[in-house]
């Protein structure tokens, strides 16, 4: 029978428990003392730097009172000394909260103020950090210079807490309020431990983060080289945008694993033909549909990587699907989503909540003791998201549509609601429309993709208060990410409804 390869949902799933990444730092801090740990161009930390540092941060964080439930913003410039901030929260018993300071102000005190932070920690000595945090949150410096502490032993590290909240990240939300997501050491740590083991990641590998420092999959790259012993390498944004520098920056420093979005996959796939990248062996997909072209475009410059794309949510969080693409693959074709990794099943559910059968249409679940604990203070959208699955366990319903095919791998089948991925981000409409709403000279907004890069928003201008693209443009920048800014406008005078209104 074909749903004999389904997955079945009664299947015990058990919660194991791969060690903290303070742990984790310490034993690498004893074992390769001397070896770099990241390595940011100008900043190069080994891990026995970074292990002291770390020790040093979370000294300077407790002495202003930092402790177990508090959540401690990190202005996450792309320095060498990031790791040991991020680390440094850890060692205090509190979580921590990336903030990108390439995104507005406004939307940094937001997601600061959402959180709950007071206390804001920057690696290394950054100009300006007042300025994009000033209301009343005390602004500490991790010190980028040398540390004399000697390299913290296991038995420094604070015993770690796997299921206590650990890091917040933050979602588009359909209120245009944002959305934190809350987020445990089991479930990063569950997904290091198997992502660097089942691809043979190891001390050799250099890995290069490419995701802005406050999108989910940036934990990604921050946390694989540190979990398997290699070198994490930061760049500045500004290269990550320009296909030429990202080629020659990846080329010069001997880059061997990325995670990235097939749109900056095909952006560097687009790069000059005389920047190789012969170092590269590993390509992580995910964010958006990865197709065999994307694949086999990249392997023209890299010629030893293998592509593998990945399926997840902030909610999950981190890959919680996986599909490997083999070398040389035939005709053009969009890659499906693969199946669960050790511990976790991709579902997909009817409308009444029963399992799907092979090819028939419905939401996809993730089933898996490693989810997120669902969004602080919004209990209703926790209960609505995190709901009892087939078994009576808890599953994360995604929005997104699906099938199984008969091998019991899931192929993505569009979503459910309104939401849109742009650049790999999720994107709700209603956040854009919410704030175009709230400018003076709009009485409608209606905001739609236009294509996988930008969106577009449709406007209803208020009579007598004429407004212009740029004015418009210039509003949404004030307050949202990138992402979010629509790239054009168009003006009507009414936006066209259906017959239900």
């Amino acid at each position: 029978r074909l749903d004999d390869a389904l997955p079945d949902p009664a299947e015990p799933l058990p919660a194991r428990w791969s060690g903290g990444l303070l742990e984790r730092l310490a034993h690498h801090a004893a074992r390769t003392p001397d070896a770099v740990a990241a390595d940011d161009g100008t900043n190069r930390w080994t891990y026995r730097r970074l292990a002291s540092g770390a020790a040093a941060g979370a000294d300077l964080l407790t002495r202003h009172g930092v402790g177990a439930e508090d959540v401690v913003a990190v202005l996450a410039h792309r320095h060498a000394a990031l790791p040991a901030a991020v680390l440094a929260v850890l060692r205090t018993g509190a979580a921590f909260l990336l903030l990108d300071p390439d995104h507005p102000a406004e939307v940094l005190r937001r997601r600061a103020e959402a959180a709950g932070c007071r206390i804001v920690l920057v690696p290394g000595d950054i100009t300006g950090a007042t300025t994009l945090l000033p209301d009343r949150r005390t602004v500490l410096t991790l010190p980028a210079g040398p540390v004399d502490e000697p390299a913290a032993r296991p038995a420094d590290a604070p015993a770690e807490q796997p299921d206590a909240v650990a890091y917040l990240a933050f979602t588009s939300g359909s209120t245009g309020r944002p959305r934190a997501v809350a987020g445990t050491q089991r479930a990063l740590t569950h997904f290091l431990d198997w992502h660097t083991r089942h691809h043979g990641l190891g001390p050799r590998d250099r890995v290069a983060a490419l995701s802005g420092p406050s999108h989910d999959p940036f934990l990604r790259d921050l946390f694989t080289p540190l979990w398997c012993g290699g070198t994490l390498l930061l760049t500045d944004p500004a290269t990550v945008r320009d296909p030429d520098r990202l080629a020659r920056w990846l080329g010069e420093r001997e880059v061997s694993v990325i995670h990235l979005t097939p749109s900056l996959g095909r952006l560097l796939a687009a790069a000059g033909p005389d920047l190789p990248l012969p170092a590269l062996r590993r390509a992580f997909f995910g964010g958006e549909a990865l197709t065999t072209t994307d694949c086999r475009d990249l392997a023209r410059r890299a010629p030893g990587v293998r592509c593998t794309a990945f399926y997840g949510a902030t909610e999950t969080p981190q890959a919680m699907g996986v599909q490997d693409v083999g070398p040389g693959e035939g005709a053009h074709r969009t890659v499906p989503l693969g199946r669960g990794i050790p511990g976790v099943q991709l579902l997909v559910l009817t409308a009444d909540g029963r399992r799907a059968g092979v090819g028939e249409l419905g939401e996809i679940a993730v089933r898996t003791p490693y989810l997120s604990l669902g969004y602080p203070h919004d209990p209703e959208l926790t209960a609505a998201r995190f709901t009892p699955g087939p078994g009576g366990d808890r599953v994360y319903l995604t929005g997104d549509l699906g099938r199984h095919r008969p091998d019991g791998s899931v192929e993505y089948a569009g979503r459910a609601d309104r939401q849109l991925k742009i650049r790999g981000h999720r994107v709700e409409p209603r956040e854009i429309e919410a704030h175009l709403a709230a400018h003076g000279g709009v009485v409608h907004a209606h905001v739609a993709a236009a294509g996988p890069d930008s969106v577009h928003a449709h406007v209803v201008p208020a009579r007598g208060v004429p407004s212009t693209e740029g004015e418009l443009a210039h509003w949404c920048r004030r307050a949202l990410p990138d992402h979010l800014v629509p790239a054009g406008f168009t003006f009507h005078d009414r936006l066209p409804l259906t017959a239900n209104g």
